[in-house]
């Protein structure tokens, strides 16, 4: 039985191909990018988030609010028992929760593009 994200990368593949695409064959000397569509001039990769972050990154959120209120002890009643809404926060607090979000998925944005740019290197800069 295949994983969930097998399954879906299957069903992806076929997608691809209905439209045109190809799946690019890894090869072992180098990471390129997983598709192609040449009449777009179109390089793609996929990547699937698979690994739940959720406790980490509370785990990390948690600490920065406790800094923040440590600093500032009004912001205590911020919140009024409900769960705090990232656009509602004080700067103090947005601010490191956007990056503590965004950090994990610039790196994977910046793994894609490589394998992309490796790829048209490879394909003669389409």
């Amino acid at each position: 039985m295949m994983k969930p994200q097998e399954e879906f990368e299957a069903l992806f593949r076929k997608f691809v191909k209905e439209f045109g695409g190809e799946v690019l064959p890894e090869p072992s000397d180098a990471k390129i990018a997983d598709y192609l569509f040449r009449n777009q001039n179109i390089v793609a990769e996929l990547k699937c988030l698979v690994c739940d972050q959720t406790a980490p990154m509370n785990n990390k959120l948690t600490q920065v609010v406790k800094d923040v209120v440590k600093q500032n002890e009004s912001l205590l009643s911020l919140c009024h028992g409900k769960p705090l809404e990232i656009a509602k926060a004080p700067k103090e607090i947005s601010d490191p929760w956007l990056d503590i979000l965004t950090a994990p998925l610039e790196n994977i944005i910046k793994d894609a593009n490589r394998q992309i740019r490796s790829t048209k290197e490879r394909l003669g800069n389409l």
